[in-house]
């Protein structure tokens, strides 16, 4: 063994001189046209690199100290700081040299609304090859966007963003903590982690978004958000398991001297549970406790709890958030809440206690407009008894009443009510009176109905219909 010993020595101090000798930064700046071609490829922009350093190892990786960024005029929107980019031995060895992953210390963004190339670059990313784009970190981000319409500076920026691909699925793992702030003044900071287990959608829709940011300003809008979510489909349907907790929401609070309101949400694919409290002034507010199965065997269990209340104030404080819904049509809304009750049931039997009173409420909604509205809901001895519930369409009333416990049994009237003030601007409704008398009864799981419909001088004009 002794004999040996020394060559067993030699052997390993080469072996480990060579292992040491693939992590040695080599000069490669003579690879940068190369380089640079193969990032531009991977990422989509023309990119210009000054200096490169090869370090061999498990993956190869090149370390560039600065990358800058630019639309194919040559105009600068973009840096990254110490980028380093890890490149597969196998991709080599096939002579297709591709990225697998992306590390930077920052990325900072500059463009403006009225870029030229900017619009290109966009639908560029959107339509690139997905199997091309690598994993990105970045230890540090700012995204700045000038919008020149209204002089407005938006950016987002964090200490960490990742983009991981998603085994079998053309798409991209979130995960990044940032904030989100206009001119200098933050208004909402996020804790996001996003996995989709979707195909990447061909067009992103970005139509509205403008305005969305408008209403944070206009609203003085602030919050934190911390989400897990994972989108999945089941059956063709989008769903989603996680939570999204929005905290310390303050709306049109310019000192901060108002409560902070928040909403919880959890959800389980077609199960969901809420646990909010919206502050509408100083010391009245709106708490609502509840979960929601949607399944075969639908289960309904909420509990509300308000004091009298403003509506138009309770729309103010969550009109943010009802842009995601059909509700961000509301133009206007005035009127009382108050109520106090809980309802739990399925399609047998509910249980339930309480009351919700509506009075002398109004709205306005993309060309709806209904008048002195006034409800007395009665949740007591398990059951909803509509006790009233009335407004008016230039006069003209809608009214229902009835109950519901495991049987139902309600009545809806409306009598010469104008279809243009009942119907939304999009149905293209110019004119028309209709009058209507509808039963509904049956039980909770099989549902029957009668309606006797009377409509005069009609007339509907849109894109796709004129009557």
């Amino acid at each position: 063994m002794k004999k040996y010993s020394k060559y067993l020595i030699i052997a390993l101090i080469i072996i480990a001189a060579l292992i040491s000798a693939c992590f040695i930064p080599i000069n490669a700046s003579k690879l940068i046209p190369t380089i640079e071609k193969q990032v531009s490829d991977d990422l989509g922009v023309k990119i210009h690199i000054e200096r490169l350093i090869l370090r061999v190892g498990p993956l190869i990786k090149v370390k560039a100290p600065i990358m800058h960024m630019m639309y194919e005029d040559g105009q600068k929107f973009a840096q990254l700081d110490t980028v380093k980019f890890y490149i597969p031995w196998t991709s080599l060895i096939k002579k297709n040299p591709s990225i697998h992953k992306l590390d930077a210390k920052k990325l900072t963004v500059r463009v403006n609304s009225d870029d030229k190339y900017l619009p290109k670059l966009l639908n560029k990313f959107q339509t690139k090859d997905f199997g091309e784009t690598p994993d990105i970190h970045l230890k540090n981000y700012n995204i700045a966007y000038k919008n020149k319409e209204n002089n407005d500076n938006y950016c987002i920026s964090g200490q960490s963003l990742e983009l991981n691909k998603i085994a079998n699925f053309k798409n991209f793992k979130l995960n990044t903590v940032g904030n989100f702030s206009i001119d200098s003044k933050q208004y909402i900071s996020y804790d996001l982690t996003i996995t989709p287990k979707l195909d990447r959608p061909d067009e992103i829709n970005l139509k509205g978004l403008d305005d969305f940011i408008e209403q944070i300003k206009e609203l003085d809008f602030h919050s934190d958000i911390i989400t897990d979510l994972k989108l999945y489909k089941n059956n063709d349907i989008i769903q989603a398991s996680g939570y999204i907790n929005i905290d310390n929401i303050s709306v049109l609070d310019p000192n901060k001297k108002d409560p902070k309101s928040f909403v919880y949400l959890t959800l389980w694919g077609d199960k969901a549970s809420i646990l909010s409290n919206i502050y509408t002034s100083a010391n009245k507010k709106v708490y609502i406790e509840g979960m929601i199965n949607n399944t075969k065997k639908p289960i309904l269990d909420i509990k509300v709890k308000t004091d009298e209340i403003n509506l138009n104030d309770l729309y103010q404080k969550v009109k943010i958030l009802t842009d995601f819904s059909d509700l961000k049509q509301i133009n206007n809304i005035n009127g009382t809440l108050n109520a106090n009750f809980t309802l739990k049931g399925d399609l047998n039997k509910i249980k339930s206690n309480g009351f919700m009173k509506i009075s002398n409420a109004n709205i306005k909604a993309n060309g709806v407009k209904i008048e002195n509205i006034n409800s007395d809901i009665d949740f007591s001895n398990n059951a909803v008894n509509i006790v009233k519930a009335v407004g008016y369409v230039n006069n003209a009333p809608i009214m229902a009443k009835g109950s519901i416990n495991k049987n139902i049994d309600i009545e809806l009237l409306m009598n010469k009510v104008a279809l243009n003030h009942l119907c939304p601007s999009s149905l293209g409704v110019k004119n028309g009176i209709a009058s209507l008398v509808a039963n509904i009864t049956g039980t909770l799981d099989n549902i029957s109905h009668k309606e006797n419909l009377q409509i005069e001088n009609l007339k509907v004009a849109n894109k796709s219909t004129d009557l």
